[in-house]
This record gives structure tokens, sequence and C-alpha cells, in this order.
């Protein structure tokens, strides 16, 4: 765990010695939207995504949603972003 923690500061630290003032509002946009996206699935209202709930169902749709809105394409037989 120490070295997941590790690295992560790491790279983030690399990562921000290689992008300039130009790319500021883009890295903030970012960190902005992956909190978002972790605040949203964290939060009580999907009664923790346990199988088979209301909660469950709203977080597939909406990481499905995000796949999509990223770029990301299903592969293979299953052309949705939900697997069975």
């Amino acid at each position: 765990m120490k070295k997941l923690i590790y690295f992560s500061i790491i790279s983030l630290l690399l990562t921000s010695c290689f992008f300039g003032q130009e790319n500021n509002t883009e890295a903030i946009n970012e960190q902005t939207s992956y909190y978002a996206d972790v605040s949203y699935l964290a939060d009580d209202k999907l009664e923790g995504r346990e199988i088979g709930t209301k909660g469950e169902i709203l977080a597939a749709a909406y990481i499905s949603k995000r796949m999509k809105a990223i770029g990301l394409t299903p592969k293979g037989i299953n052309t949705t972003y939900v697997q069975e």
C-alpha cells in the first residue's frame, strides 16, 4: 500500500513538472472530473452499489455514460458498456 501511495505522489509530481501553464486548465478540469466521478459513485444514494439494487443500476448507467463521453468503445461481441 505504501508503494502505491509513493508511486502516486511521484507520478503526480513528475506529471506536474511536464505540464506548462497552457495545460493547467486542462489538468484542473480533469481533476474536477475525477472528483465528480468518485463523489457520485461513493454517494449514499447509490446504496453501496449492492447487487440487485437501484444503486447498482444507477452506478452502471453513470459509468457507461462516462466511458462513452471519454471516447471508449465497446469491444468484442457485446456492443454496450455493461457486462452481463
